[in-house]
């Protein structure tokens, strides 16, 4: 048997440092899910909002496997204020804007899977058939849909009228986001912890709003969570559908993917 050339042997030493190094890397860090729709791309609009529910069944099942849990995103909020050292292979799953199909496809699959996710919605369009820009009227979830989720499903607030925050008045950053929480309290019997910026706009003045209305706030931020990070500037990674993903796509969330392979 012939020896092992040393370069051989020098690279897979190296290869064995960089595997430890990643998994401490990635060990101490925890991700945040966002989801839009999970429902087969028929609708019109983006793609990108679109998560098939049978991959999304089969990326959660995969996370299950891999042994990551969920945790609410209300309890990362008070790990972060705390300092508290963030527990391995947790994560959060987040939904915007509260379509109808988190009810009818998502809520089945995470209580399979025991998991618990938080929705953002958005107070004007509960119950509703609502568009936004670029994309079609969607039904949106009703107050009994709500309520029937509330077993595993935390909900949050996305504003009144899914603004971009950077661009409204000083008072329309107040009434969108301090209001939204008041509205979905009264409408849907929703009282709401945390928030999240539409199309991830946001400034000094909405997340300056958030701090004093909420323990916590997501952004559209790509990347993983670390400990001292700012709860209301949280960053979020999208587990796309392969159908509807792009390379950059995949750029942007390389650290996730990483973790995830490694189990970290």
């Amino acid at each position: 048997m012939k020896i092992l050339a040393p370069q051989f042997l020098a690279a897979l030493a190296l290869l064995a440092v960089l595997l430890v190094v990643a998994r401490a890397r990635y060990s101490g860090r925890m991700f945040i899910l966002c989801y839009h729709k999970v429902a087969p791309f028929s609708r019109g609009g983006l793609k990108s909002l679109f998560v098939r529910p049978g991959y999304f069944d089969g990326q959660m099942d995969y996370l299950k496997m891999r042994g990551y849990r969920t945790v609410k995103l209300s309890e990362i909020a008070r790990m972060l204020a705390s300092d508290e050292k963030l527990p391995r292979k947790i994560f959060v799953i987040t939904f915007d804007d509260g379509y109808r199909d988190n009810y009818t496809a998502a809520y089945p699959i995470l209580k399979k899977h025991g998991f618990t996710a938080t929705v953002f919605l958005t107070a004007s369009a509960v119950g509703k058939k609502v568009a936004y820009p670029g994309e079609p009227a969607e039904e949106h979830l009703s107050p009994e849909e709500i309520r029937a989720m509330s077993d595993i499903i935390d909900f949050g607030a996305h504003t009144i009228n899914h603004v971009r925050l950077a661009d409204v008045s000083d008072d329309d950053v107040i009434s969108e986001v301090a209001g939204s929480k008041k509205s979905l309290e009264v409408s849907a019997g929703v009282k709401a912890e945390t928030f999240c910026y539409p199309f991830g706009s946001f400034d000094e003045r909405s997340v300056g709003a958030a701090r004093k209305n909420y323990i916590a706030a997501c952004a559209t931020i790509p990347g993983l969570v670390a400990e001292g990070a700012d709860p209301h500037l949280l960053p979020r990674v999208e587990f796309k559908d392969l159908f509807t993903m792009s390379f950059r796509d995949f750029f942007k969330a390389f650290e996730f993917y990483v973790k995830i392979t490694l189990g970290a």
